[in-house]
């Protein structure tokens, strides 16, 4: 599976997006989730949806172009210069 160029910085930018969308989500539904309880239960389900697609969507379109190994292991700040699989250097924009 051969990624156009750019696709692994745009793919982390929709991890993080989606990650931390979803930590606000669920920050915002303890901070108000007394004033109304139904607030609470949707905005911690998007909260808790959110941080469990942005981690699934970040392991399956986060990978080396050339050998197909995951970048995200113990990676997530961001996308490294080498993959540590194959050694290939990875393209920065």
């Amino acid at each position: 599976m051969k990624q156009e160029k750019g696709s692994l910085h745009r793919a982390m930018t929709t991890f993080r997006i989606a990650y931390f969308g979803g930590i606000v989500c669920m920050v915002l539904a303890m901070l108000f989730g007394r004033l109304a309880p139904p607030v609470l239960y949707m905005l911690g389900g998007a909260g808790i949806l959110g941080m469990i697609g942005g981690l699934i969507y970040g392991s399956q379109a986060i990978r080396c172009p050339h050998c197909g190994g995951g970048l995200t292991v113990g990676r997530l700040p961001g996308v490294p210069r080498y993959c540590p699989y194959c050694g290939e250097a990875l393209k920065e924009e």
